[in-house]
């Protein structure tokens, strides 16, 4: 059992978090990279830094999970041209809180906030390495299914009862 607990406040990023986003990538170990960008990319791109943080809501929205005041993780989700009501999922969790909930609460959190939103679908790409990430889909009933070393798992909304509250109306959260 957890005895160090501390609060985790989510919230959604803006392009003044892109400074804490670059530091968070950028502290990622070279797997952590690697699984997150399919490459162990050594300096997170400007135009990545600008996907991730752009604010422009519906189609682009990123929630950031803050720990003392640090960034730990995102979430974000994005609607591609011409897709419409379905959306993009990409998770990362800094290392220093790997295998301790957060990527729980942050899959929690995007989902709920896509289905405030009045997001249809999710869309999950996962490395074949990911095995953690394969763990938490399925243990939300979501079966990735592989092809050529990479994964996708959907999640439909419309299946999903009630309606959740998105991340700006969220208590804070508390993790180990």
């Amino acid at each position: 059992m957890f005895t160090n607990l501390a609060p985790i406040a989510l919230r959604r990023l803006s392009l003044s978090d892109a400074p804490d986003v670059a530091a968070l990538y950028e502290s990622l170990s070279e797997r952590s990279r690697r699984l997150r960008f399919g490459t162990p990319m050594p300096r997170i791109p400007r135009h990545v830094l600008a996907h991730v943080c752009v604010v422009d809501e519906p189609r682009h929205v990123s929630i950031g999970a803050l720990r003392e005041g640090d960034l730990v993780g995102v979430a974000h989700r994005v609607r591609w041209p011409g897709e419409k009501g379905s959306y993009d999922v990409a998770l990362v969790v800094a290392d220093s809180v790997q295998g301790r909930g957060l990527g729980s609460t942050l899959l929690d959190a995007v989902v709920d906030d896509a289905h405030a939103d009045g997001v249809r679908r999710l869309t999950f790409h996962v490395s074949g390495e990911n095995r953690a990430m394969a763990r938490l889909l399925a243990g939300r009933g979501l079966g990735v299914r592989y092809r050529g070393g990479e994964g996708e798992a959907v999640l439909d909304l419309e299946q999903i009862e009630g309606r959740p509250t998105s991340v700006d109306r969220r208590d804070e959260r508390w993790i180990a």
